[in-house]
């Protein structure tokens, strides 16, 4: 770089650094001019250098500057958003403030009014009191009123009576006063006579009478009579007379007193008081007036000498009475006026309804004669159309049948008016399609020779109708015209016979598959493709060679019915008009068993209905006639049965049906009912509609029978609701569809999940049951032809098919929404004919079993829905891959046994990677084409996404804790001061990979907490590496332990080193896809800082490779406790070394406490010399034990807590005195507080069922903490502080897992116990959604191990919450032998000689699943891995028919050589040992590669393995899905598929995206093979 002259740039340099430049070039001339051009030349490249840094430095310090003015903008924007923050914050404190203070008043508000309704509360409990009181004195009163109103009517009616009398004697006397006065001057007579009557006198003996004697005895009499007539009428009696008269006067409305009425039957005058009024009346007129009245009686008792005491004394009382009755007369005839009129505003609306119902009927009458007027008009023009339809179709023409009037015009009805329409379009249809064709090959005809011209055309004509025939023309036309009538006749008979076999050979117009016959028939596809299974409507065989029977329907008896001891199958046929049944053998149906005559019209449709009760004893009757029906296209039973049985008409309804029926649609709208067991021309019942019957179906849910009619109705029969036994015919409701002026034929129904849906025309309509209401109507398709014909629910949706359609469409249960379309004329190729014609192809029958869509077609072809929503033929097969069969031949114990995939052991070998690629490469596609895959996946990935912690723990004076956010791969290790504290991050596996295949698995911490040593595993690999960390720094230290597997890790207290494992240097460079064999693990000791080769070696054991030493430091750290084990089995040895206080010793010299392979002996803590361990010596439940080193025999062990019913899973010492013992008690876990040194019971830790699946807490810790989990509980993590005093402790909630959209309140968990082959009785757990209805149709998922003494116990799933939620499943758990639930004794029960055991039990469950209606065989699907992979391989070899699908995870499978790679020599303390006969022996009876069926189905299978699983390699897998697919593949219906999985071991650190994924996969197979649907 040059400066110019004026000390100007080149323009490179920045504007700052040019103008320094140009200072200096200003020097440089003075410096030019004072030393010469020499010296500056030698400066000018030292001045230029600097230039050019310095304009770098500037050049960086303005990107300083730049980035300095962006920090500022972004801590400007920082403390503008803290500002902003912290104003939130404070608003939202605020907000808080206010609401607490809101909810605080509210508080104290709803706790005044608490207050208030307390007290009102009480007041109104007293105010009841004093009312109950005061209710009880008013009924004394009342009886006293009573008792006092009797008495006073008593009275009331001897006063009348003594009225009464003394009227009659004045009336005497006035009339003896006459007489004798006769002659003297007339007068006003005191008594004057009514003038209709007349009155006759005697003469009377003035000596023989004497008034005061009289008087005296009249008094005597009339007291003797009331006293008779007191004892005469009692008091209730009076009441009773009285009781009309008052219940009317205390009524308060009108409505009362009409009821009242209503209710007593009484005119509106009270009958027992009016005829005293009317007596009353009849006094004279002169005693009208009061006064009048008064003289009377002063002049009769004048005349009598009554003396003046008792004249007061009788008239006094009386008179009062008078002034009662006369106020009571008016009262009732108040109350009659009143109540004549509301007579008479009811005779006036009563008036008014007569006049509107003589209205009613005249527009009745008006309607009836206008309706007589359109029915006739129909009935002419179906004459017509019937006649212009038989002139141009002759064969359509009605023969008269029996019983018909000949002498009456025919009628038709609407379906049959139908029929011959239906019928014109399709021969119109034809016409149409063959016109075409044969304007198509007119041109080719016409190129063909004269001679042939006219054989041609024959032969196509006759091929119309003939697909594989054609009907061949005379060579001479002479003879020809000679044979014409005979010709035609022939070829008449010809065409009717060969459009019998369009519609009965080819078209396949409906199956019906009987369970026994499609169990059999389904073990080879040829014997599928050749029919009896699934049996199809065709021609009835050799037994019809003349082909008049046209098959209609079929249907054959469920074999789950204990009423059907031979499963026949009715095939119903049309012949000459009629209703022909033909009773066929489902193995045989060729050969006839029975037929007979069953109705006179065709019958269309035929259900098979169970029985619902056992079958009772009928009483039958014999009836020789059977009465005739009006119309004359009617059925008539006796012209098909000349003397027949049916039941009496009396117990018809209640005992109808108590056995299995078939129920017979007819196309007159009979629905005819038949018995299924015996006497099965016997007609049961019998029903009449109003049109044809299209469609009738048994819906077992809601245990109904519906029926579908021509004219859109659908009839639905239930049972009696009195006794539940037996149909009522009588009774049933009739729903319309649709509401158009032409009806729309209901041609199919179909259950769908909860509803039923109904095909009329072109429409569905969705019915809910019981209720019986229309739901939804949906337009599927449009035109005057549009008929639905099939509806089959299968996976997700329903297949819907049309008439004369040959696309079926795929239709979502809930939406309706169309998901797909499948065009069988693009799946299968037509079939040419003679001149190159096509045939149609049309979908013409659908049957659904066992998860297959079977589709019949014009061809009769059969198709299968294999899975998902993928038409496939059957004779296109999965191409599964074919591997090579090697010749390797293994004598095992004298029994030549072939391996021909031994070449898959090796897992780098060219040729095992490829059978990896190809089976991935069906396996894969197949399952995202699975329907649910993907919205279980994203279901699954959403409800995953929920923070997952462990129990926190504290190692020096820091806590931990493991924490997953929601989906990271890998949990957190992270660091806090407290429990409450955030914390930090201080081990992150998810920073060591991308893909997160790189896990940390167990941790160690040094006693004071500065050090922490991890093992880190590679793709899931058993193989780990031992990391070190300091906690306090977060710094990784160099020391780096490798070959490390199956290791302990154990400090010493002086935090120097620790205890560890290894095996020898692994050859293998990709360590996990490696096979051989784990011998010779040694113990070492590694000091810190220094390399792995000089670690110390503490015990090796030569002489037993399959040895496996183990290690711990005790509590107080001066003890080295090394236990010994020879594989899996819960049994090792017991050594111990003294540690010196500093150093390690060069040797060590173990003291043998327990030196054989009796028992375990687990470590809880020690008190100097005396320790304590956990030990199932002698106790199969396990105890705790104490043992003194100084005195270790085993007759100085001493038992702390003896066994227990209940085994003893683990035990812990915490606070230096204390024991936390968890127990297992019918596969659920019990927490209890115990005394160490005196195992004395101090609390059970109260826990609901479940499983207590992580605690933390150390001898030296004054508190715990444990998490509990169950199948519907997500986790809630406890704590319990036991630094308090006392022997009773609190557990209180620290965290609790939450998930949204999950309520435990909408599931339901309960433990059920079944008797497994041999008796045993064996727990299991069913979960599922507490709404779901058992009715053997649910998707059920069942789970188990059973082996290796592992127990299981309630966990929760989000996986197995989302297969119960949406897919409607229930999830089963089983605790078969094997494990460890019941202890040692049950574990041996499952293991070696006694596997067996294992396998039984699994089945067991099944069977007794499907035996509680929970599922069925087609729906039931087994799950399992590892050991547990072993049970469900093995059992689906010995019961494949009692399996929908089968999951296999990473299973042992080959039994013969297990023992030969890396840690399977492990196992054969659980399998037995194959290189021993005899346990070869137990082996060979189960081992599921060699136990493979050679024919039969096998069910849908999924197997998945990792290719780094080095603990159960992948050649198990490998062998076992080449050996299945090589021997059933090709014939087998339900896919056998290999999920290989890369970078992924036996499944532990598998991340959890990988798992996700594998989740997902693995329920979607099991949903699309058990035809389980999603539901939102």
């Amino acid at each position: 770089m040059a400066l110019s002259e004026d000390g100007s740039h080149d323009g490179i340099m920045s504007e700052r650094t040019l103008n320094i430049a140009g200072k200096i070039y200003a020097e440089l001339q003075t410096m030019i001019r004072v030393h010469g051009d020499e010296v500056i030349a030698e400066l000018m490249p030292l001045i230029v250098s600097v230039l050019e840094e310095l304009d770098v430095a500037f050049q960086e310090c303005d990107d300083a500057v730049l980035a300095l003015e962006e920090l500022r903008d972004e801590l400007s924007q920082t403390k503008q958003e803290m500002k902003r923050q912290r104003q939130l914050r404070e608003l939202i404190e605020e907000e808080k403030a206010s609401s607490e203070e809101m909810l605080e008043t509210q508080k104290k508000r709803l706790s005044d009014q608490q207050e208030q309704l307390q007290s009102l509360n009480k007041s109104m409990s007293l105010n009841l009191s004093s009312k109950k009181e005061y209710i009880q004195s008013l009924e004394g009163r009342m009886v006293t009123l009573e008792k006092d109103h009797r008495d006073l009517e008593r009275r009331h009616i001897d006063t009348v009576q003594q009225l009464v009398r003394t009227k009659k004697t004045v009336r005497e006397q006035s009339l003896i006063i006459e007489q004798n006065n006769s002659k003297s001057e007339p007068r006003t007579p005191l008594l004057k006579p009514s003038p209709d009557k007349v009155f006759t006198s005697t003469p009377v003996k003035m000596d023989d009478f004497s008034p005061q004697l009289n008087i005296s005895q009249n008094f005597q009499e009339e007291d003797r009579i009331c006293e008779v007539e007191r004892k005469e009428c009692s008091p209730e009696e009076c009441s009773t007379e009285r009781a009309p008269v008052h219940s009317m006067l205390r009524c308060e409305s009108d409505e009362e007193l009409e009821e009242q009425l209503e209710l007593q039957n009484v005119s509106s005058q009270p009958h027992n008081t009016q005829n005293l009024f009317d007596e009353l009346n009849g006094v004279p007129a002169g005693l009208s007036s009061p006064t009048k009245h008064q003289a009377l009686i002063q002049e009769a008792a004048d005349f009598l000498s009554v003396p003046s005491s008792r004249r007061s004394s009788v008239f006094s009382a009386g008179d009062n009475e008078m002034q009662a009755l006369l106020k009571e007369k008016q009262d009732l005839e108040f109350l009659r006026n009143k109540l004549m009129k509301e007579n008479n505003e009811l005779l006036s609306k009563l008036k008014q309804s007569e006049n509107l119902t003589e209205e009613s009927e005249k527009k009745v009458a008006c309607l009836e004669c206008e309706n007589k007027n359109i029915f006739d008009k129909v009935m002419e023009l179906e004459m017509r159309m019937k006649q212009m339809s038989s002139l141009q179709h002759p064969a359509l023409i009605a023969k008269p049948s029996e019983g018909d009037d000949f002498n009456s015009e025919k009628r038709f009805t609407r379906s049959e008016m139908d029929k011959v329409i239906r019928e014109k379009n399709l021969y119109k249809e034809k016409y149409l399609e063959l016109q075409e064709d044969l304007s198509t090959r007119y041109v080719e005809v016409q190129q063909e020779s004269t001679s042939n011209e006219k054989s041609k055309f024959w032969a196509l004509f006759g091929g119309l109708f003939a697909r594989k025939r054609t009907v061949s023309e005379p060579s001479n036309e002479d003879k020809k015209m000679k044979k014409l009538p005979d010709i035609k006749e022939e070829n008449k008979n010809k065409l009717a016979r060969q459009k019998a076999l369009i519609h009965s050979r080819h078209f396949i117009q409906g199956w019906s598959l009987p369970h026994d016959v499609a169990a059999q028939s389904l073990q080879d596809m040829d014997f599928i493709q050749s029919i009896p299974a699934p049996i199809y409507c065709g021609p009835l065989g050799s037994l019809d060679n003349e082909r008049k029977s046209l098959v209609r329907c079929s249907a054959t008896a469920n074999d789950d019915d204990p009423l059907t001891t031979r499963y026949m199958t009715w095939v119903c046929c049309e012949r000459e008009g009629q209703g022909e049944v033909y009773i066929v053998d489902p193995a045989n149906p060729t050969e006839i068993k029975q037929s007979f005559v069953a109705t006179k019209s065709s019958i269309i449709c035929i259900c098979y209905v169970p029985a619902a009760e056992p079958l009772l004893e009928l009483e039958m009757v014999n009836l020789k006639e059977v009465e005739e029906e009006s119309d004359s296209d009617n059925e008539s039973n006796s012209s098909c049965h000349e003397n027949f049985e049916i039941f009496s008409s009396q117990k018809s309804d209640n005992l109808l049906l108590h056995k299995p029926t078939f129920w017979l649609g007819t196309q007159s709208g009979f629905v005819a009912i038949h018995s299924a067991v015996a006497q099965s021309e016997t007609l049961l019942s019998r029903v009449r509609l109003k049109d044809s019957i299209l469609e009738i179906r048994y819906v077992a849910r809601h245990n109904v029978v519906m029926v579908g009619c021509a004219d859109s109705s659908v009839a639905v029969f239930s049972k009696h609701k009195e006794s539940g036994l037996g149909w009522n015919m009588d009774n049933y409701k009739l729903v319309m569809l649709g509401k158009t002026m032409t009806p729309l034929p209901v041609s199919v129904i179909s259950p769908v999940r909860d509803n039923i849906w109904v095909g009329y025309g072109g429409n569905i309509a969705v019915l809910t049951l019981p209720n019986i209401n229309i739901k939804e109507n949906h337009v599927f398709t449009e035109g005057e032809r549009a008929l639905v014909t099939h509806m089959v629910p299968l996976g997700t949706g329903v297949w819907i098919a049309c008439r004369f359609s040959s696309v079926l469409t795929l239709l979502d249960s809930t939406s309706m929404q169309p998901l797909q379309q499948v065009n069988m004329e693009e799946v299968l190729k037509p079939v040419s004919v003679s001149y190159g014609f096509t045939t149609l192809i049309r979908v013409s029958a659908v049957l659904c079993y066992n998860n297959l869509l079977w589709i019949g077609t014009s061809q009769g072809k059969y198709l299968t829905k294999v899975q998902g929503e993928n038409l496939q033929n059957l004779d296109m097969k999965i191409e599964y891959p074919t591997p090579r069969r090697c010749d390797c031949t293994e004598n095992i114990h004298g029994h030549e046994v072939p391996d021909p995939y031994r070449w898959m052991e090796d897992p780098d070998g060219e040729e095992t990677k490829q059978f990896v690629e190809e089976q991935n490469s069906i396996t894969m596609p197949y399952l995202e084409k699975c329907c649910v895959r993907k919205v279980f996946h994203e279901t699954l990935v959403d409800l995953f996404n929920f923070p997952k912690q462990g129990c926190p723990f504290k190692r020096g004076d820091k806590f931990y804790y493991d924490y997953n956010s929601g989906l990271q791969n890998q949990y957190v290790l992270y660091q806090q001061d407290s429990p409450e504290d955030a914390g930090e991050v201080l081990l992150d596996p998810n920073t060591f990979s991308e893909d997160g295949t790189v896990s940390v698995g167990s941790k160690s911490f040094s006693k004071d907490g500065q050090l922490l040593a991890y093992t880190v595993s590679v793709s899931g690999s058993d193989w780990k590496t031992i990391k070190f960390m300091r906690t306090d720094t977060k710094v990784e230290l160099e020391d780096v332990l490798h070959d490390v597997k199956f290791s302990c890790i154990s400090w010493t207290h002086d935090h120097k080193g620790l205890f560890y494992n290894r095996y020898p240097k692994a050859s293998t460079k990709d360590l996990g896809t490696e096979t051989n064999s784990n011998v010779h693990q040694k113990l070492y000791y590694h000091k810190l800082g220094t390399s792995q080769e000089e670690d110390i070696l503490c015990l090796e054991l030569p002489d037993q490779p399959h040895w496996m030493p183990g290690c711990e430091v005790s509590d107080c750290g001066t003890l080295l406790l090394v236990y010994i084990s020879k594989g899996c089995e819960p049994v090792h040895k017991l050594w111990v070394h003294d540690l010196p206080d500093m150093g390690l010793p060069q040797q060590f010299n173990f003291t043998k406490i327990a030196d054989h392979f009796d028992g375990e002996y687990k470590f809880i803590t020690n008190k100097g010399r005396l320790l304590y361990f956990m030990t199932n010596l002698g106790a199969d439940r396990y105890k705790l034990i104490s043992i003194n080193l100084d005195c270790p025999s085993q007759d100085k062990w001493e038992d702390i807590i003896p066994e227990k019913k209940s085994v003893l899973e683990w035990a812990a010492c915490a606070r230096g005195d204390l024991l936390v013992t968890c127990y297992m008690e019918d596969c659920v876990n019990k927490l209890y507080i115990n005394k160490l040194e005196s195992g004395l019971l101090l609390q059970e830790v109260q826990l609901p069922p479940g499983s207590v699946v992580g605690y933390s807490g150390r001898v030296q810790d004054t508190f715990i903490y444990f998490k509990f989990m169950s199948f519907i509980n997500p986790g809630v993590i406890y704590y319990m502080d036991l630094a308090k005093e006392g022997d009773t402790f609190t557990a209180e909630v620290f965290k609790e897992t939450e998930i949204k959209g999950f309520d435990s309140a909408d599931y339901v968990t309960q433990q059920i116990f079944f008797a497994s082959k041999d008796g045993t009785k064996v727990p299991m757990f069913v979960t599922h959604n507490k709404d779901s209805v058992l009715e053997g149709n649910n998707p059920t998922l069942m789970y188990g191990y059973g082996g290796f003494n592992i127990s299981l116990s309630p966990s929760y799933s989000c996986s197995r919450m989302i297969f119960i939620k949406y897919l409607g499943g229930v999830f089963v758990e089983v605790n078969m032998r094997g494990g460890g639930e019941y202890g040692n004794e049950w574990h041996h029960a499952g293991s070696l000689a006694n596997k067996q055991n294992v396998f039984d039990d699994f089945i067991s469950a099944g069977e007794e699943l499907c035996r509680l209606k929970y599922t069925s065989p087609p729906k039931l699907a087994i799950e399992g891995g590892s050991n547990g992979g072993l049970l469900v391989a093995a059992c689906a070899n010995q019961r494949p028919d009692l399996f929908g699908a089968v999951i296999c995870h990473v299973g042992v499978l080959d039994m013969y050589r297990f023992q030969k790679f890396t840690i399977g020599h492990a196992w054969m303390t659980e399998f037995g040992d194959p290189d021993k006969a005899e346990e070869w022996g137990w082996l060979r009876q189960y081992s599921p590669l060699h136990n493979i069926p050679e024919e039969g189905v096998y069910p849908a299978t999924l197997l998945l393995t990792g290719d780094h699983d080095d603990r159960v390699v992948p050649l198990h897998s490998l062998k076992f899905i080449a050996t299945l697919q090589h021997r059933l593949g090709g014939r087998n219906p339900h896919p056998l598929l290999i999920r290989v999985d890369t970078k992924s071991g036996h499944g532990a650190g598998k991340p959890t995206a990988k798992r996700l994924l594998e989740t997902a996969d693995c329920y979607a197979f099991i949903a699309d093979q058990l035809g389980a649907s999603w539901r939102q």
